[in-house]
Parts: structure tokens; sequence; C-alpha cells
């Protein structure tokens, strides 16, 4: 008896062990995808793609398949260096790449023959579309947010409206903090904002931090986390056509993005003040 508890102790532990230790992508929603060929439009198979955050210094690599496509998915939204790598061929290279949050770009690197020069560099601007996704979206970036004069420091009552597709006033609904909607600022717990797309209600709205759901699991539509604008990286608003993975709401669809961090050691400190006398009458 005594050995078999130890032997599923045991398994519970490997078990447990494997879960920890894997590698946490599923948060991320950007990705790069494309087709590798030669000068003369030959696809070319087994060539390595190694993908190169520029922040963090983490690294993603795959390999071509025999009819030259690849595709790295669960990427953060960052700026990135993309290199192909095959036997034979010149390394292309392609340096400040901008990776919006919930993006998928597509490049065509083509590998032409070595001669003197060892590598080839190509411009973040040069093939790199999105043709995978059909989005009628907006990403706010981080310079958007610190610059805009936000409302109680609140990143839904001030920037979400600004997405195409989407109609309110952004403002909370309701009056009551039990109801979810006491005051516009970033502390607020649980909050509804009267926002609309798609022509549906606000209920139907959904609200993603970090690509997990933040929506209240008893009031539809209520948000149950507003994260500081210090603190973000990016905040994607989807008006129409949502992707299938997210089809439990069919309103606004609201990703916010944190900032994922650097290998340097760096913070912020801020106040935000407001009173009768700062605030503007009309």
């Amino acid at each position: 008896m005594k050995t078999s508890r130890l032997v599923a102790t045991s398994i519970t532990l490997v078990f447990l062990l494997m879960v920890l230790n894997a590698p946490a992508h599923a948060q991320f929603t950007s990705g790069l995808t494309g087709t590798v060929v030669d000068q003369t439009g030959a696809a070319i198979s087994g060539a390595k793609i190694v993908v190169t955050n520029q922040d963090t210094h983490v690294t993603r690599f795959t390999n071509t398949s025999d009819n030259g496509d690849f595709r790295i998915t669960a990427l953060p939204g960052a700026i990135y260096t993309v290199e192909v790598e095959q036997v034979g061929f010149k390394t292309w290279v392609q340096k400040d790449l901008q990776l919006e949050s919930n993006q998928v770009k597509s490049l065509h690197p083509i590998l032409t023959l070595p001669n003197q020069t060892v590598s080839v560099d190509v411009t973040a601007e040069v093939a790199a579309i999105e043709t995978d996704k059909s989005n009628t979206s907006r990403e706010i970036a981080e310079s958007t947010i610190h610059g805009a004069p936000l409302l109680g420091r609140n990143i839904y009552t001030s920037l979400i409206q600004l997405a195409p597709g989407v109609t309110g006033s952004g403002l909370p609904a309701g009056g009551a903090v039990g109801s979810g909607s006491a005051t516009n600022d970033s502390f607020e717990q649980e909050a509804g904002y009267q926002l609309n797309a798609a022509g549906q209600r606000q209920e139907n709205n959904q609200y993603d931090v970090d690509g997990s759901i933040a929506v209240s699991a008893s009031r539809d539509g209520v948000v149950n986390l507003s994260p500081e604008p210090d603190f973000i990286q990016a905040v994607r608003i989807s008006g129409a056509t949502i992707d299938a993975s997210k089809g439990r709401y069919s309103g606004a669809y609201v990703q916010v993005f944190t900032k994922p961090g650097t290998n340097e050691l760096h913070g912020s400190l801020s106040e935000f003040h407001t009173n009768n006398v700062l605030t503007a009458r009309t």
C-alpha cells in the first residue's frame, strides 16, 4: 500500500513539474508567417527562421516546410530581428520589425547565392504586411496612451471609442459600485462602459488583459481589471470580424497588453491629482 502511494505521489510530482516548466506562450497572439524562396521563385525547404525580441533578446526559431512556408505564433507585440539561414545562400536579415499586439505579419524572404557580401539586410517596411487576418480594429500605442488626456487615468473611458466601428460615450454606465460603474479612475475594480460595436449592447463586449479574460462572471460587459496606464504597452480594439477563437461575445473586443519588460532594471514614478478647482466646467 505504501509503495503504491509513493508511486502515485511521484507521478503527480513529475506531472506538476512538467506543467510548471512548460513555456507560457498562450497569452500572446501575434505571429509571423511567410514563404522563403530563391531568386528564381523556387521554394527553399529546411531554411532556419530565427526571430529575436530586440528588448528581451528572447529567441524563437523554426524551419521551413517542403513548400518553403513557415509560421511562428504566440509572439508578444515588440520589435524583432528576423534571420533566415540556409546552407549555400546568404543570410537574410530584417531588423527593427515592429509587430503589434494581436497582429500576424507576412514576410517573403528571397535568398540569394553567396558572394563577397555575408548577409542581406532589409528595412522593416519591406514585405511586412498583415494579410492573414481580417479585422476591423485599431491598436492604441504606448505613445498615444501616455500623451492622451485620460479621464481619471482610465484607458477604457478614454481610448476605446477611438477605434473604427465603436460608438458610445465610453463613460461608466449606472451609478453604484454594486452595478459595476461608480467612478472613472483606473482603480475601479468592476466597471461597465457605454461602448457599442457591431450593433450590440455593452453587455456583449469582451475585455482581455494579456490574453486572460477580464469580464465579470456574473455580469456580462463588466470588466474586473483596469491596469494603470504606466503599465500598458498597447490596447487593441476590434469592432467587427472578430477571430473565431474569441467568439464568446459579439460586441467590441478590447485587448490590453502590459509591458513585457527588458533585460535592464527600470521603473517609473507618477502622481495623478484632480479636484473641483482643476476640473473644467462646461
